[in-house]
This record gives C-alpha cells, sequence and structure tokens, in this order.
C-alpha cells in the first residue's frame, strides 16, 4: 500500500510540475506580448505624432526660404524644438519602462 501511495504522489507532483511549466511557459509569453504592446503603444502615442510635427516643420522652413517671412522661420524652429524635445523624452521614459520592468521582473 505504501509502494501504491508513494507512486500515486510521484505522479501527482509529475503532473502538477508539468502543468506549472506551462503556466511559467504562457506567463514569459504574455509578459512578451505585453513589451511588444508597450512599445507599440510608445511609438503610436509618442513617436509618430511628434515624427509629423516635425515633418510640417520642414514645409513651414520650405515656405520660409520661398517667401522669406521671418516668422515662419520662428514656426519652423518651434515646431522642431518642441518636438524633438519630446523625441528624447520619450526614447527616455521608454529606457526607463524597461530598466524598471526587469528589475521587477528578477
Amino acid at each position: 500500500m505504501g509502494v501504491t501511495t508513494l507512486h500515486t504522489l510521484e505522479e501527482r507532483l509529475s503532473d502538477i510540475d508539468k502543468k506549472k511549466n506551462s503556466i511559467v511557459s504562457e506567463i514569459n509569453s504574455l509578459k512578451s506580448q505585453i513589451g511588444t504592446y508597450n512599445a507599440q503603444l510608445v511609438m503610436a502615442r509618442m513617436v509618430y505624432p511628434n515624427l509629423y510635427t516635425i515633418g510640417l516643420g520642414f514645409i513651414v522652413l520650405i515656405f520660409f526660404f520661398l517667401f522669406k517671412f521671418p516668422v515662419l522661420l520662428l514656426i519652423s524652429l518651434a515646431f522642431f524644438a518642441v518636438n524633438v524635445g519630446f523625441l528624447i523624452r520619450s526614447f527616455v521614459l521608454d529606457g526607463k519602462i524597461r530598466i524598471l520592468k526587469n528589475t521587477l521582473s528578477e
């Protein structure tokens, strides 16, 4: 009776271990998907709009060279300064988020 019980316990332990490994694998997969989603979210919310506005700054700069209105140069520089600043901030924050996430997952 003791051998049967020991064998049964070992089988249950083996089944639980397999389930645990499956769950850990699922958790790692979900973490990876979340990381990918966060990177896409940062790009969509922070980076792309700033890139479009920088492009608009180039268009305004072209108009400055065509029409020589000083205010157009100031507007163009404002587009560049503000949006390049936002881009740098976005990448710095994204790096800090990754470092924090890696620290927490260890």
